[in-house]
């Protein structure tokens, strides 16, 4: 998780039920480090990247192709520690 967030990642889906594991106690240290949470914390700071989403149970299309997509996450407009998002991609095409 650390490389995404190196990486300047702002938005990821994942097919996962959850970027953390299963049997984690609570910790979600996954979530915690793309968010920039202490561990055990759940006051945000000047530093938490509250812009940043991470859509989880993602499917794609056997028949999508790679390449270039623009995202529209649709994520509602409410304060919530979990929300449903509707992730649409539109390819990007180049004449």
């Amino acid at each position: 998780m650390q490389l995404i967030v190196e990486r300047g990642f702002k938005h990821l889906l994942v097919d996962l039920p959850s970027v953390d594991r299963l049997e984690d106690d609570g910790v979600l240290s996954n979530h915690r480090i793309f968010w920039n949470v202490e561990p055990g914390s759940k006051t945000l700071g000047p530093a938490t990247r509250i812009n940043h989403t991470i859509t989880e149970l993602v499917t794609v299309p056997e028949a999508a192709a790679d390449g270039p997509y623009l995202l529209n996450i649709q994520a509602p407009a409410f304060e919530s520690d979990a929300a449903p998002t509707r992730p649409i991609v539109h390819p990007v095409t180049t004449p």
